[in-house]
């Protein structure tokens, strides 16, 4: 995908993963779940909107990305039944493939996906796992702005909300 280049369209395009509404459409004990995540945290945690809520079941992947059509901050929560999982990111300075290896639990990244207009942050990212694992986006959008006021004051914002989460 990453030998795709340009052509590469910004969201994935190939993934095993169930996107929580849709499990809502099937099962009514997910809709609950669906609200929360998709609409009430944003809400409560300043952000312009929830992103992402998936399912990954054992084998569950996305592949290669960039999200560089829709350049935002983003905090990605995700939880890890064994730790058999990880997320793997190109370094932006380095050019070279990184490995997260998650835990069983609770884990976040943050990170900038920068638009095309902003080659230096490009960030090509993927993930997988062999146990089951959920994943849900918080995103600030900033309209490919890097480096401006506005920026600054949308990556102070996501900041703050870090920093709130790793207090408590």
């Amino acid at each position: 995908m990453i030998d795709k280049g340009e052509l590469h369209k910004g969201h994935p395009e190939t993934y095993n993963a169930f996107p929580v509404t849709r499990m809502a459409q099937s099962n009514n004990g997910w809709e609950t779940h669906k609200n929360n995540v998709k609409n009430n945290l944003a809400t409560m945690f300043g952000a312009t909107h929830s992103a992402l809520a998936s399912y990954y079941p054992p084998g569950g992947f996305v592949g290669w990305h960039t999200n560089w059509n829709c350049s935002t901050y983003q905090i990605l929560f995700t939880w890890s039944e064994t730790g058999d999982s990880y997320f793997l990111y190109k370094d932006t300075e380095t050019g070279e493939i990184e490995k997260i290896q998650e835990r069983a639990g609770w884990q976040a990244h943050c990170v900038y996906f920068g638009s095309q207009e902003e080659p230096n942050q490009i960030f090509w990212h993927a993930a997988y796992t062999n146990c089951e694992r959920f994943a849900w986006a918080l995103s600030w959008k900033n309209k490919s702005t890097y480096g401006t006021k506005k920026d600054r004051s949308v990556r102070q914002l996501v900041e703050m909300v870090i920093d709130e989460i790793q207090q408590n």
